[in-house]
């Protein structure tokens, strides 16, 4: 063979040796394009926070016993907090945005006036301050002080139109000592005088020792953190902690280190690797067609469920309302507006980056995932962009390389396609649904573009005209096989855990885990909690809190947000967190922090997150047992010299906890940014009960979750039919879906036949060599009916 035909012909493995090779340069491009040395600044801002505020803290102090030259710097700072975030804020700055040579006084008025913005965003006139809040909750926690006070003086608020700003020498003092602290702390700065033109002037500019500092950070980042693609052959299998996945890059099984993996998995079963191997061997093909009318539709400006709209709202301009003649309200709805928009971006980059990722693929006959899993044991594929558990859009530019024939099954197809449509699930009424409309259903595939209004405001849009698409294929040619992904989804799925877990047999009705009817307990809490909400507008409030349950009783509140905040509950916290999802919601939803009757998201958010805490505890009394018991556990360990862990059912030990080191999480107001300063280093210290605590019950939830998800596909591998998995949810082809639903429902029930509380229970009583409380079983779970309800997946 000449050379020439030597090269032709390729080593098997050289495709992908290559998509590989182009991943790290496509990484290291993105990585390093404009603006890479923010990432940097921010590692050594979080690294150096401690030593540098240690400074400015002991000045403060000394200052209080001994007043010097800079009591009146001090005098402009109303407490320690605010002399902590002004210092923070100027370090954040100092360390990010000089890039070059700069003159001493502008460094020191930059500081000074950001300083100043600080300290008036924090001062404690304010008091809760929920007008503020809701300001900047609105705005991204992005908008300038000028304009912050616009809004508020335009809202009447007299102690923004009474501020008095500082002196521009305030300021420029204020500036100048965070300056000085930040060169003589970290060394990473410096001040010094340059000649020029017989003139001296004091410069700041940064150290050898920070250049070296990027240097080593830019390298770092080009080699660990590589784009994770989808292989164009099948992944290696995974033999333990390493030796699998990619043939180039390197990647781990686990994000437990391997300094842990030896001792975590001891007793891990073989499915739990098993899982992860059959996942990799599943292949997987890219669907052309729904990749390019997701790009049509970005080009066309559409917004179409999780695909955001291409074009930007543009900044607007205050000067253009006041020539239209438009007043303030008109300005600022346009403002929330815009900051609403630039939500968005993070999801028009992910669209972007999905677009090449696909070029790059296009060509390839078949695609595979490596998969790995976290702590918990949760497993997750890596496909950058385009990935099986992305959102809908993404998710549907994949399909199975297996194929499976429409005829036949078509009753199957019509349960697919009310999920993907939102309608309720009634098989019989799906069914009708597809007969009555199969016209419609295969125009609309045939021409999603020209029929867009059929489904751009679908419960999952992308999945619905992937199933058009199919079915139109089908009703030209009877004998089309389909590789679409048909899943069954888990209905509330973290409560059916706590419901078996616990064995309440009321909340297993609630979440279809026994029953012969469809349940819905997001809805089903919904329901008692607007009744709870009518009734409340019938008795007498405080005005601004009438007029709260009043706009709850006329807003329509979406299954989503249901379950956003119904899920907090069951992992013991307060109705504050409950409150969070909620202004979330209410931000996007209303698209300001005011409604249109001068409400304040934030007065409305604890209204409903109240409402929601007494209700659920009312309707669900033992449902936070759960979290109680695995405390009260979690704490005997950690008094033991223990670190909190449990073991899977499958044998893999979680350790969850979180160390008590002098660890405070500042979020700064300009810089939006949290530091996390340690005041000492967390080796060796004991865990934290109450950190740990926080994170406990949603760990053990998830590692439940994540077993049975092990089994099950362990066990489906026997069948040799493809499997898709995203946590709770699992997909094959069409002719194997009601297979699907029923290995689950068995699976489920075999899974529960077992005491897992009790195991654990033993488990810790073995540790500690002494007896502990018993589990929180409510006692009215017939564990033989586990997994009877064929809703349980759907």
């Amino acid at each position: 063979m000449s050379e020439q035909q030597s090269n032709a012909v390729k080593q098997p493995l050289q495709p992908q040796l290559e998509l590989e090779e182009w991943c790290r340069s496509t990484s290291a491009s993105r990585v390093l394009r404009d603006g890479w040395q923010k990432g940097a600044s921010g590692t050594i801002v979080q690294r150096l926070a401690s030593l540098y505020l240690e400074k400015v803290l002991e000045i403060y102090d000394k200052s209080k016993l001994s007043p010097g030259r800079q009591h009146h710097i001090w005098a402009l700072m109303h407490s320690r907090e605010a002399v902590r975030h002004v210092a923070l804020e100027s370090l954040t700055y100092l360390l990010g945005n000089l890039n070059d040579e700069r003159p001493y006084n502008q460094i020191c008025g930059i500081i000074g006036k950001r300083a100043e913005y600080v300290l008036w965003l924090t001062h404690p006139s304010w008091g809760r301050g929920l007008h503020l809040q809701g300001l900047r909750l609105a705005s991204n926690n992005d908008l300038s002080m000028g304009l912050i006070r616009k809004r508020l003086r335009d809202k009447g608020f007299r102690k923004a139109a009474a501020y008095r700003e500082l002196k521009h020498v305030e300021r420029a003092a204020l500036g100048a000592f965070f300056v000085e602290c930040v060169a003589m702390s970290t060394q990473m700065l410096e001040v010094f005088v340059q000649v020029k033109h017989r003139r001296k002037t004091r410069m700041v500019r940064y150290t050898p020792l920070y250049w070296n500092f990027l240097k080593r950070w830019r390298e770092a980042a080009t080699l660990f953190r590589p784009l994770y693609m989808p292989m164009i052959q099948p992944p290696r299998p995974w033999p333990g902690h390493t030796g699998g996945g990619y043939l180039s890059i390197g990647s781990t099984v686990s994000t437990v280190g391997w300094e842990r993996w030896p001792e975590v998995s001891k007793r891990m079963l073989p499915c739990v690797l098993d899982s992860i191997n059959l996942l990799q061997a599943q292949a997987y093909e890219l669907d052309h067609a729904q990749a390019a009318l997701a790009e049509a539709c970005w080009n066309l400006g559409h917004e179409m469920g999780s695909l955001p709209k291409r074009e930007r709202v543009a900044e607007p301009v205050d000067a253009e309302f006041k020539e239209q003649g438009l007043g303030p309200s008109a300005y600022w709805k346009a403002v929330w507006k815009w900051k609403s928009d630039q939500r968005k971006d993070g999801q028009r980059s992910r669209f972007i980056n999905a677009l090449i990722a696909y070029r790059r693929l296009e060509e390839a006959p078949a695609i595979w995932f490596v998969w790995h899993m976290d702590h918990r044991g949760r497993l997750y594929s890596r496909g950058a962009q385009l990935n099986i558990q992305g959102p809908d859009h993404l998710r549907s530019m994949t399909h199975f390389h297996e194929r499976s024939p429409i005829r036949g099954h078509e009753k199957a197809f019509a349960w697919s396609l009310g999920e993907a449509l939102g309608t309720p699930p009634h098989p019989a009424d799906r069914l009708g649904y597809l007969e009555l409309m199969s016209t419609v259903v295969g125009r609309v595939g045939g021409d999603p573009l020209g029929n867009i209004g059929y489904w751009e405001r679908a419960k999952e849009p992308w999945r619905l005209i992937q199933l058009c698409r199919d079915w139109h294929q089908y009703l030209e040619d009877p004998g089309y096989c389909s590789g679409t992904i048909h899943w069954l989804d888990q209905t509330c799925s973290g409560w059916g855990h706590v419901a078996c877990l616990t064995g309440d047999g009321t909340l297993a009705q609630y979440t279809n885990v026994i029953g012969t009817k469809p349940a819905d307990l997001y809805l089903g809490i919904g329901k008692l909690v607007n009744t709870r909400i009518r009734w409340q507008c019938e008795q007498e409030h405080p005005e601004r809190k009438q007029k709260a349950f009043e706009w709850w009783r006329n807003h329509q509140i979406p299954r989503s947000l249901w379950k956003k905040v119904l899920m907090p509950v069951i992992y013991g916290r307060s109705y504050l967190s409950l409150a969070e999802e909620i202004k979330m919601y209410l931000r996007d939803e209303v698209g300001d922090f005011l409604t249109d009757e001068g409400l304040r998201v934030l007065d409305l958010a604890l209204t409903l997150a109240t409402t929601v805490n007494n209700v659920v505890n009312e309707a669900l009394p033992h449902v936070k047992d759960l979290s109680r018991w695995l405390v009260t556990l979690s704490n005997l360990q950690i008094d033991a010299g223990l670190r909190p862990y449990w073991f899977t059912p499958n044998g893999l030990a979680i350790e969850c906890y979180q160390s008590a080191t002098k660890r405070d999480n500042i979020e700064l107001n300009l810089a939006k940014r949290t530091i996390r300063v340690s005041l000492n280093d967390s080796t060796g210290c004991k865990p934290d009960k109450r950190k740990t605590a926080r994170k406990l019950v949603p760990d053990f939830i998830h590692s439940m979750d994540a077993a049975y998800l092990q089994r099950f596909v362990a066990h489906w591998g026997t069948y040799n039919h493809p499997i898709a998995t995203i946590h709770d949810c699992f997909g094959t082809t069409l002719e194997h879906v009601e297979t699907l639903r029923s290995e689950l429902n068995d699976q489920w029930h075999r899974f529960y036949s077992v005491d897992h509380l009790r195991k654990h229970k033993e488990m810790v009583e073995v540790l500690l060599g002494a007896e502990v409380p018993d589990p929180p079983m409510v006692g009215t779970l017939d564990r033989s009916r586990i997994g009877e309800n064929r809703y349980l997946f759907g």
